[in-house]
């Protein structure tokens, strides 16, 4: 992934603590919206 996370990094650190089956989230979390930032 490229990238960097400007805000939210507690909703990022919840996401990588949910439970998985080897690289999938189970159940899969949605994602509603990325916002691509001018830098």
């Amino acid at each position: 992934a490229f990238g960097r996370v400007a805000q939210g990094m507690d909703v990022v650190r919840a996401i990588q603590q949910s439970a998985r089956d080897e690289q999938r989230l189970v159940p899969p979390i949605a994602i509603d919206r990325i916002r691509r930032m001018a830098g």
